[in-house]
């Protein structure tokens, strides 16, 4: 679960704020033209992401257009985790076959092995942070979504 805000009582934002930030340094396009798409400056969107300007809030509608816009569902995921939920994306596998199968089934168990390698290097030290916390958060959300992927697959194939 994650924690709770001691000033203010809510969910600690953290990882939703990073994951926002993330996605608009990765978008190819740069952060100004996402920017521009939403009608706003840079700097206002800069401060919209900036968690240590609280006067400055992204708006529903606009972290909406973001994920639509660079088709990175991240923030979405971190919005679920924050709240103790989980998120998947369902496709549309009508015509899955079996090496597209296998590859789900596969891409599953790359996601456990990545969530058992944050573990690993988490407790290497003895000690475990609230960032290392956040690693693994991010890694198992990333196996349980690979795990509805390959459930979906698996599913196109039923024979009714």
């Amino acid at each position: 679960m994650n924690p709770i805000d001691p000033n203010t009582g809510l969910p600690d934002m953290a990882l939703v704020y990073r994951t926002f930030e993330s996605l608009t340094k990765d978008y190819k396009g740069s952060r100004k033209a996402l920017s521009l798409k939403l009608g706003k400056s840079a700097n206002t969107l800069s401060n919209e992401l900036n968690s240590s300007m609280p006067g400055h809030k992204l708006g529903l509608a606009d972290a909406i257009a973001l994920m639509h816009l660079t088709k990175n569902y991240s923030p979405l995921q971190a919005i679920a985790a924050t709240l103790n939920h989980t998120i998947t994306h369902l496709g549309e596998f009508s015509s899955t076959g079996d090496m597209e199968l296998l590859s789900a089934y596969a891409g599953w168990h790359r996601e456990i092995g990545k969530v058992a390698r944050e573990v690993s290097l988490t407790l290497s030290d003895g000690s475990i942070q609230r960032s290392d916390y956040h690693r693994i958060l991010q890694e198992g959300i990333e196996q349980v979504q690979a795990f509805f992927e390959f459930l979906a697959r698996l599913e196109a194939l039923v024979d009714d």
